[in-house]
């Protein structure tokens, strides 16, 4: 979970009495000053959570993909979050999740992993111009990370965050993202693809789309997301087989894993038994009763 924040520093001790005036002229020397107070503390470093469960993509074509529902183009601020555990970055970057139909080029909103291994948020206003955000760091390899992107119109901003920090901002002027009425809501790939585009290289866990600008400044993101009035979309991935992922949203639309898409874990969740106990040793002799 993110760390907590650091504890207040103690305050400054009190200064010490002046010394006394010298006899026969003046009277005792003042006290001295009270000291300064303490400094806060540092707040605490985000340790990744273990998440022992998701939807493991191969770099190439794998995707989910939701079938379409009018919910899916949001009439206004819209937030895309997950929590990532990617161990490579393809050369092409690649989609975390969104709404976009690749083959006619019609864009709408995607969250999405640059090659440079920072997250991006797009999304387009009128189905041609992109507006799009990077963040200031790349994301960590081979650990769990939530990335979160938010289209908030009274800001009227594209935020984006790491683990709920490294915030970066863009000013836009955008009423809602372009609608894209039958395209499907897509995890880890584009709804179709090509060689041009690979898909994510890792594992997605707790993916969720909600018609609200869910964070407006850092903080800390939960472990489990839950779903609520303003989800239309929320796959846990925590299913252990099969083809098919739940909607945990009050839409329950079931997504299907394609094109080599599974379900696992990271390989920090598979441990070793433990080795078998050394055996006993040989009972001494009893002595002889003469």
């Amino acid at each position: 979970s993110a760390g907590t924040a650091g504890t207040a520093g103690t305050a400054g001790g009190a200064g010490t009495a002046g010394s006394a005036g010298t006899a026969g002229k003046g009277g005792g020397g003042a006290g001295g000053s009270a000291g300064a107070s303490g400094a806060a503390g540092a707040g605490g470093a985000f340790v990744p959570p273990t998440i022992c469960a998701g939807a493991v993509f191969d770099g190439v074509k794998s995707v989910i993909l939701a079938p379409s529902l009018p919910v899916y183009d949001p009439d206004g601020s819209f937030t895309v979050e997950a929590w990532i555990h990617p161990t490579g970055i393809p050369a092409s970057g690649s989609v975390i999740a969104g709404h976009w139909e690749y083959a006619t080029d019609q864009p709408s909103y995607v969250l999405f992993l640059q090659p440079t291994g920072k997250i991006a948020l797009f999304a387009s206003a009128n189905g041609v111009a992109t507006l799009g955000k990077d963040t200031a760091a790349p994301i960590q390899l081979n650990v769990w990370s939530h990335v979160a992107g938010v289209f908030d119109v009274p800001s009227q901003t594209l935020r984006v965050y790491i683990n709920g920090g490294s915030e970066t901002v863009l000013s836009v002027t955008m009423a809602k993202p372009h609608a894209i009425p039958g395209t499907q809501l897509h995890l880890g790939n584009y709804p179709t693809q090509d060689a041009s585009q690979a898909s994510f290289l890792g594992l997605l866990h707790d993916v969720r789309f909600s018609s609200v600008a869910r964070y407006t400044s850092p903080f800390k993101p939960e472990v489990k997301l839950t779903s609520d009035g303003s989800t239309f979309a929320l796959f846990h991935l925590d299913e252990t087989s099969g083809t098919t992922a739940s909607d945990a949203s009050s839409n329950a639309n079931t997504a299907t894993l394609k094109n080599g898409a599974k379900f696992g874990a990271p390989a920090s969740c598979s441990g070793s038994g433990g080795t078998g106990g050394a055996a006993g040793s040989v009972g001494s002799a009893g002595a002889s009763n003469l």
